[in-house]
């Protein structure tokens, strides 16, 4: 499966098999209009799930136009979140809103975790199949 994955890329292409997942929040995915695919390194992975789920329902009212995220730990201290949004111009518009304390200071701690810079990639048309 896995090579035959890698077929379908051009460049080197990286597999993680990752045994720890977390659906962050919780809409549909299938009406996503851009995805958002981090890649970063955290020194705490427990603190880090612990963070994310304490900011689901301020995050969720903060920033509406994300349907859901999908956070899976490498179990190396690297990890791949995928994160759905109605559409790019709403997540670019997010983007820009000024969070109020409380998440600026649980959004704080979680940056302090992570270990060098988180790479992102975009995808402005996302193909999304689903099972079923």
């Amino acid at each position: 499966m896995v090579e035959e994955t890698a077929k379908l890329f051009t460049g080197e292409v990286v597999f993680h098999d990752c045994t720890e997942t977390e659906t962050v929040m919780t809409g549909d995915p299938r009406t996503a209009g851009f995805v958002q695919v981090l890649q970063g390194r955290v020194r705490d992975a427990a603190r880090l799930r612990g963070l994310t789920r304490n900011m689901i329902p301020a995050f969720a009212e903060f920033r509406p136009e994300i349907l859901c995220a999908l956070l899976a730990l490498h179990g190396d201290g690297g990890y791949t979140s995928a994160v759905y949004f109605t559409s790019e111009h709403a997540a670019r518009e997010g983007e820009r809103k000024e969070p109020p304390p409380g998440l600026k200071r649980l959004m704080a701690e979680l940056d302090a975790l992570t270990e060098g810079t988180v790479s992102y990639l975009d995808l402005p048309r996302p193909w999304l199949a689903f099972p079923g």
